[in-house]
């Protein structure tokens, strides 16, 4: 018996497969979004590139990527 197998055992089948396929499609909207964004803008850096180009330098020197935004301000708000 495999333990990662055990963690969804008390899940169902269908459960399992949602997960699955909304993180699948997830994962394929953030691919498209970051070929747009190497077709628009022909240089180099990814995400810290398109943040320069969707906000502007200090945010994407702060906030390097979606992902560090969504970590960091929770915890920045507060204190605004």
């Amino acid at each position: 018996r495999d333990i990662d197998l055990a963690v969804l055992q008390p899940f169902g089948q269908a459960d399992v497969v949602a997960v699955f396929a909304v993180a699948g499609l997830i994962y394929v909207l953030t691919t498209m979004t970051y070929v747009e964004g190497g077709a628009m803008f022909r240089e180099r850096g990814g995400s810290n590139t398109l943040a320069r180009y969707g906000f502007n330098e200090v945010v994407s020197f702060i906030f390097p990527s979606p992902s560090s935004l969504s970590t960091v301000l929770p915890a920045v708000l507060p204190f605004l």
